[in-house]
């Protein structure tokens, strides 16, 4: 009886674990989507032309690496605070 409760329960936070990694993907995808289009808009250029090129011509920073940049500054502030 009690096995059966606890793996009902794992099930549960596995399929919470994995809706919440789903909805990050979606809003990630979305929000690149988003930065594509603006870049595709600042520069005039055509729909097929590449995403790297755009955001080189534009000066704009890929959100990927602007996201690590934003979460390795926040970590820094934390350890300094801690120390």
């Amino acid at each position: 009886m009690l096995l059966t409760q606890v793996s009902t329960l794992l099930l549960n936070k596995e399929k919470h674990i994995l809706m919440t990694l789903l909805q990050y993907t979606t809003v990630s995808k979305q929000l690149e989507q988003l930065h594509r289009l603006a870049s595709v808009h600042i520069t005039g250029a055509k729909r097929t032309a590449p995403t790297a090129a755009l955001e080189i011509i534009t000066g704009i920073v890929p959100l990927a690496v602007h996201i690590k940049r934003e979460a390795m500054a926040a970590c820094f502030c934390l350890k300094a605070n801690f120390q």
